[in-house]
């Protein structure tokens, strides 16, 4: 016992002081040096999502509107502009209307030119195809296109995108109104509405409170007829007796005929 307390020396106990610490330091270093990593990585992740939501992104698509019918649409969906715009497709596109339509749909220029510049949320749409008969002639239901552009700050952008028509093959025909069929059906009620009138051969909408009203003023006026009805009726009699009496007063003052009085001297 005494000679491991004898061990226990000044010179050891600051050693072993000193050992503690640099311990605790190198944890401390290393501590913060993870910290400080992750805190790099944070950065960067949040770097590239600004840079992500930033950043114009080109999109082409097939959407079916009236199955079976496709249509091509070119979208941005970013929040900035994009320009330059290039596509290249693999193999080139191919459309059963090609020949109906006159101008094949590879050669739109749209795809062979390119577009100068993609608003966000800009679309261009153009019919593509319909379902029937691609397999009959051979035509391919997959398409593998690139789409090459420039962002605002000169950053330029490559996106691939593979099209497969077979996923459209199944779908099932959903009726939905847009808002062209809202408007349309607006205006027919607007124009429904204006040829409205209070005439007799047109319709003429009243509130409950307008109906009970004008029922009201029916009555009124029935009833205020009835009675000038049965004044003019009461003056009607008064006036017929009058009538009477006058002519009654006329006969008695009437003098005698000449006949009457020569008779009347004779004897």
């Amino acid at each position: 016992m005494a000679s491991w307390l004898e061990w226990w020396t000044a010179e050891r106990v600051v050693a072993l002081a000193t050992a503690g610490q640099l311990a605790v330091l190198l944890i401390a270093a290393w501590y913060a040096r993870r910290q400080v990593a992750e805190a790099r990585e944070l950065r960067k992740a949040e770097a590239r999502r600004r840079e992500a939501e930033a950043r114009p992104y080109v999109v082409v698509d097939l959407e079916p509107e009236v199955p079976p019918l496709l249509y091509l649409v070119i979208t941005n969906l970013g929040r900035t502009m994009a320009s330059n715009v290039r596509f290249e497709v693999d193999p080139p596109f191919r459309s059963t209307q090609d020949e109906h339509w006159g101008l094949p749909v590879a050669q739109i220029r749209l795809l062979t030119s390119g577009i100068p510049s993609l608003a966000p949320g800009k679309r261009h749409v153009t019919a593509f195809d319909t379902l029937f008969d691609r397999e009959k002639l051979g035509l391919p239901s997959s398409y593998r296109v690139r789409i090459l552009y420039d962002g605002e700050d000169g950053q330029s952008f490559t996106d691939t995108q593979r099209l497969d028509l077979d996923l459209y093959r199944d779908l099932r025909p959903v009726r939905r109104d847009t808002i062209h069929e809202v408007s349309e059906t607006l205006k027919q009620i607007e124009r429904r509405m204006t040829g409205w009138s209070s005439r007799l051969d047109r319709l003429l909408f009243r509130t409950p409170d307008e109906v009970q009203q004008r029922h009201e003023d029916i009555e009124a006026g029935l009833a205020e007829q009835s009675e000038l009805n049965s004044h003019a009726a009461g003056n009607g009699k008064a006036r017929l007796a009058g009538q009477l009496v006058e002519a009654v007063g006329r006969l008695r003052r009437r003098p005698p005929s000449s006949s009457t009085s020569s008779s009347s001297r004779s004897p």
